[in-house]
């Protein structure tokens, strides 16, 4: 259950430019048996009172909590994967570039 969402302005540098964006800040609670919990998550889409947001915990440790904004998605975690696979392999080919020029001289 949401009980406050507010909307904020906030900025970021593109390409030398500076670019506006909306957040929305939404205070929420929910409750695992007789525990209610309460708490605020921004989050990127537009949101309104009285929408649910998915809560996942860990049913052992109610405490233990996070909303879908704290989760690493399948599709983020395959970018992270590929940007550091991509990475390494630019590093390796340097390194093995550098000694090829080091052997030759």
């Amino acid at each position: 259950m949401r009980t406050n969402v507010f909307m904020e302005s906030r900025t970021k540098k593109v390409n030398e430019k500076r670019k506006q964006y909306w957040v929305y800040n939404a205070d929420y609670t929910f409750t695992v048996g007789d525990e209610r919990f309460e708490d605020t998550v921004t989050l990127m889409k537009k949101i309104t009172v009285g929408d649910s947001i998915k809560v996942y915990y860990n049913p052992d440790a109610p405490k233990e909590y996070m909303t879908n904004a704290g989760r690493i998605t399948t599709k983020k975690l395959v970018l992270i994967l590929a940007f550091v696979t991509a990475g390494g392999s630019l590093i390796i080919c340097g390194i093995v570039k550098k000694r090829r020029l080091k052997n030759k001289i």
